[in-house]
């Protein structure tokens, strides 16, 4: 038996679901109310210009990007961003962007940031500046990218 870890689960449940009239994606709920630092206002105001991520779509090639970034390993610097393209570069992840996040983002500025590209699927993850890790999934920006290089 595999334990999925606590932040997977979190992210499940605060990942946009697709309503009955097929519209834009609505926003469930923040994974951790309890312990948002932030982030689920960003989030929040980066969900409306994705397209929706049905909960079929998150399988298990989505979900093992986020065990080959272990977010614990990794701070917000610029050598951690090359530390962490590398790491998906070795993994075999061909569309994936990774650097430290503008105010544009869904994360804290000068956060580490990474978006990976699974089918149809965003894999998203942040370490912010204060040692904050995040993991979420969504659906792909208007161009069809995961995250503005």
């Amino acid at each position: 038996m595999r334990l999925v870890p606590a932040t997977l689960l979190l992210a499940f449940a605060a990942a946009c679901t697709e309503n009955a009239s097929g519209a834009k994606p609505g926003w469930t709920t923040c994974a951790d109310p309890a312990n948002d630092d932030g982030h689920c206002d960003l989030q929040r105001k980066d969900v409306h210009q994705r397209t929706v991520v049905p909960s079929q779509a998150i399988g298990g090639s989505a979900s093992a990007v986020h065990d080959v970034v272990d977010e614990s390993r990794f701070a917000a610097t610029a050598s951690d961003v090359a530390a962490v393209t590398d790491v998906l570069d070795e993994a075999g992840y061909e569309d994936h962007v990774v650097r430290l996040a503008r105010d544009s983002d869904p994360t804290a500025i000068g956060s580490l940031i990474y978006a990976v590209k699974v089918g149809d699927v965003c894999v998203l993850g942040d370490v912010t500046p204060a040692d904050r890790s995040h993991e979420w999934f969504a659906g792909v920006l208007p161009d069809g990218s995961c995250l503005v290089p």
